[in-house]
């Protein structure tokens, strides 16, 4: 029988994102490879995001809002709860994805089934969306073992700088945990480092 459940799900949450979030939420809908759920958390925003989100009747959106302010892991926290796909694809409100990002991605984790997070490499771009540091080449191996991700980490800091091109196999939280809530900042960085230690980490260059 068929699952209903999609490949994908993406997270993007969501606080006082009115600038760029109509860009970042459509760059996921062009997405040739079409197999997502696209899960939008607003944080309790104070700004326009709500009305500008509630302008979508996409049928692959699910929008949910906090009642009040509780900052970005415990949104993700509330949001991977939520996720229905196999992968859960985190997203920003002030990034983009280009076009071909999740086939890409399904592509990647097609050839490496063995891993449980991914990371891809990210043009740098301006506010206006200009671009002003295309990705240089990285000779990082496409499998990560713990121990290079503690290299890694060690030397030059959190592997994918922040959550937008991360992408992580929905089951891996029984096993690991969710991201700490007690950390207001690099809650990230501190689960990548926890996952690693059980799991194989990928990197699409």
């Amino acid at each position: 029988m068929k699952s209903d459940a999609p490949r994908f799900s993406v997270l993007l949450p969501v606080f006082n994102g009115e600038r760029y979030v109509r860009e970042s939420v459509d760059s996921v809908l062009a997405q040739t490879y079409t197999d997502f759920e696209l899960l939008i958390w607003d944080d309790s925003s104070t700004d326009t995001s709500r009305a500008i989100l509630s302008t979508y009747r996409d049928p692959r959106i699910r929008q949910f809002t906090n009642a009040q302010n509780i900052g970005l892991f415990r949104t993700l926290n509330a949001a991977i709860g939520e996720a229905r796909g196999e992968l859960v694809r985190l997203s920003a409100q002030d990034d983009r994805m280009k076009p071909d990002c999740l086939a890409v991605e399904h592509e990647f984790w097609e050839q490496h089934p063995q891993i449980d997070m991914s990371y891809c490499q990210c043009d740098g771009i301006d506010a206006d969306g200009n671009l002003w540091a295309p990705v240089p080449y990285d000779g990082t191996p496409e499998i990560l073992t713990p121990e290079l991700v503690a290299q890694i980490s060690f030397y030059y800091g959190s592997m994918p700088g922040n959550i937008s091109p991360v992408v992580l196999r929905r089951g891996v939280f029984a096993r690991v945990g969710l991201f700490r809530e007690d950390l207001w900042v690099a809650a990230d960085f501190e689960f990548w480092v926890r996952l690693s230690e059980q799991c194989l980490t990928g990197f699409i260059r």
